[in-house]
């Protein structure tokens, strides 16, 4: 059995861990989809518990992120349609 190598992820390599691929081997896209499947489990996993354990201020947390999200998201195509 091959051994695995453990990985910290966080925000300054969460994007080159999802999105990298090595496109001079065949199949890359196979294991980039794999790691991406395994990032999308580990963070629905981790929310899971964060709402276990303290449902109102996660749920606090999640709203003023996606808030924050939203009032980005507009402004960009606000520019955008300048």
């Amino acid at each position: 059995m091959k051994k695995q190598k453990k990985i910290v992820i966080n925000r300054d390599n969460v994007e080159e861990f999802v999105r990298s691929r090595n496109t001079s081997k065949d199949y890359s896209n196979k294991t980039r989809m794999q790691r991406q499947k395994l990032y999308i489990q580990t963070y629905i996993n981790q929310l899971k518990t964060k709402l276990t354990n303290d449902y109102s201020i996660t749920l606090q947390k999640m709203y003023d992120f996606y808030s924050k999200l939203k009032q980005l998201v507009l402004q960009l195509f606000y520019e955008e349609d300048k």
